[in-house]
């Protein structure tokens, strides 16, 4: 016989873990992108809208704009949609391994209405052995 006083409590709490994951994910991979985008290229990197899949394990951007950072009112590439397939046994290692990829309505070098350019954050004045350390 199933008890419900002792199941009930812990599928509640399943149900609104999954419900944030599932609401929570799509804005969390697009923010990752973006920094990781802006670390890699030195520029405002700009994606519209993600939509990822779990059980695929795809990712879909629309509007990518990546700005150039030596020319920062212009584009270096955009395109209208990527769409990416990853292999799903290698993001349980934490790895990601595209296997397939399509890129639709690529354009370069094209105009941007902002800057590019990412704002500068002030250094630390502070000597290296006088910084709290990293953890």
């Amino acid at each position: 016989m199933i008890r419900w006083s002792y199941l009930r409590p812990r599928l509640i709490v399943l149900a609104i873990v999954l419900g944030l994951f599932w609401f929570a994910l799509d804005p969390l991979v697009r923010r990752g992108l973006v920094s990781l985008g802006q670390a890699v290229a030195g520029a405002k990197v700009e994606i519209g809208k993600v939509r990822t899949s779990v059980w695929r394990t795809e990712i879909s951007l629309s509007d990518v704009q990546v700005a150039d950072p030596g020319s920062p009112m212009e584009n270096l590439f955009e395109a209208r949609q990527v769409k990416l397939g990853l292999e799903g046994s290698s993001l349980l290692r934490r790895k990601l391994i595209v296997r397939d990829g399509v890129v639709s309505g690529i354009r370069l070098g094209t105009p941007r209405t902002t800057s590019g350019a990412l704002e500068k954050r002030p250094r630390d004045p502070r000597p290296t052995s006088q910084r709290a350390p990293a953890c």
